[in-house]
């Protein structure tokens, strides 16, 4: 999957401190799921999972979770 490195830039520019991780990833052929944290700052960050749908090798949707606890 490529990913436009102006939109990182963008997001990095904005948001010095933001920090993802990436724990776990599954993919099978159009779809991805991704599970990690998100933090910024001293905040910990919570668990996130992303759930991916690809068109044609391009991502097509994203549905985005966050554990409230």
């Amino acid at each position: 999957m490529r990913i436009r490195v102006s939109s990182i830039e963008r997001i990095k520019a904005s948001r010095p401190d933001l920090r993802f991780h990436i724990g776990r990833m599954l993919a099978d052929a159009d779809r991805i799921a991704v599970c990690g944290r998100v933090r910024q700052g001293p905040d910990p960050g919570g668990p996130v999972s992303r759930f991916i749908w690809l068109a044609d090798g391009r991502p097509a949707g994203m549905w985005a979770c966050r554990s409230a606890t």
